[in-house]
């Protein structure tokens, strides 16, 4: 395995923006063919054909490639058949990588026999391993038509075929990755539906994770008009996914005022995780207002998720003064799991004292 990690190391610097890194595959380029005919024509058989394009990827930290390690060295690259080679195929491009391929996603749909039987995204820099197949990569693809084409996906579900569930999902979580606003719409449609609940909840975590300030704003929506208590809860742990500044303030305001303990507890939990330490006083005015011990105990859970640096101060403090018993007692089985030696020492000093 080393020997092969070694051999398949990729350094990675000034590539043609337009040019896709596919390496180990029959890869052939076609210009002016839509996504539907594609699908239609290049994958007729019964050995898999990869049809790919690349479109503008949504703003954000991210870096859609895996990358394997075995000791020192690394390999970074999406390898699009199962497993990794037994050979060594992926070499580093002799032009390296576009400064603005971080910033693209590509597409990768797996036909067989006419059919998608997989959705795969990577970022437009990461090396593409294909395992042999073909590889069709379509230039000059819109935005617009690629959310369009994975939408036409999302209609294919067959009951107890979990593979086209898959299908599906997997395109619905493809177009929150598009730098589209029409990806906002689709997914919005998918979030209002009680049609299909799987799609629902992807769509959901995904305007939450993805999506910006208008995820911020549907997930709200979705929280105040939606009756269901389960799916409240499931809304807020999207909305604490979105990385908006908006997000604390809308999760403190759940956690302090919803009608449901289970709603006020999760949106309390995620609050707390997140802000940390800088916020240990309204955790606190949580933990002490709430009457539903079920809504202390994920405030107690939040503080003991924190950086042991921070939480086990804390903790020790909620085990030794809090005036709540259960609070108490979840401090102190959260101190229990912990290797901090504070932690361990308090812990000791009470048995002693016993």
């Amino acid at each position: 395995m080393r020997t092969v990690l070694t051999l398949l190391l990729v350094n990675l610097a000034v590539m043609d923006p337009q040019s896709l890194p596919i390496q180990n595959g029959r890869a052939e380029t076609r210009a002016g063919l839509s996504i539907e005919r594609a699908i239609a024509t290049v994958g007729g058989g019964s050995d898999a054909v990869w049809l790919a394009w690349r479109v503008p990827m949504v703003r954000g930290d991210r870096d859609l490639c895996s990358t394997w390690f075995d000791g020192g060295d690394s390999i970074r690259g999406a390898f699009l058949e199962a497993g990794v080679p037994s050979t060594a195929t992926l070499q580093a491009p002799s032009t390296g990588v576009a400064l603005e391929a971080g910033s693209t996603l590509v597409v990768l749909l797996r036909l067989v026999d006419g059919q998608v039987e997989r959705v795969r995204t990577v970022s437009g820099s990461c090396p593409i391993d294909a395992g042999g197949a073909k590889m069709v990569s379509l230039e000059g693809v819109s935005s617009g038509e690629s959310v369009r084409a994975l939408d036409a996906l999302t209609g294919t579900i067959v009951p107890g075929a979990s593979g086209t569930r898959r299908v599906a999902e997997s395109a619905v979580s493809a177009i929150a990755l598009h730098a589209d606003s029409s990806a906002d719409a689709v997914l919005d449609r998918f979030a209002a539906s009680d049609a299909d609940s799987g799609l629902r909840q992807r769509a959901a975590n995904e305007l939450g994770a993805l999506r910006g300030a208008h995820g911020v704003t549907i997930l709200t929506a979705m929280i105040t008009n939606e009756r269901d208590r389960n799916l409240r809860r499931a809304w807020v742990s999207a909305l604490s996914a979105n990385p908006a500044a908006s997000v604390g303030p809308q999760l403190l305001q759940i956690a302090r005022t919803d009608v449901e303990s289970s709603v006020r507890g999760e949106a309390a939990f995620r609050y707390t995780r997140r802000m940390g330490i800088a916020k240990l006083a309204d955790a606190l005015t949580i933990l002490n207002a709430d009457a539903d011990e079920a809504v202390k105990r994920r405030v107690v859970s939040a503080i003991a998720a924190w950086p042991e640096s921070a939480s086990v101060p804390v903790l020790i403090d909620l085990t030794k003064s809090h005036a709540n018993l259960v609070v108490r007692k979840e401090a102190a089985s959260a101190l229990s799991r912990s290797k901090d030696g504070r932690a361990m020492a308090y812990l000791e000093s009470v048995l002693r004292d016993r």
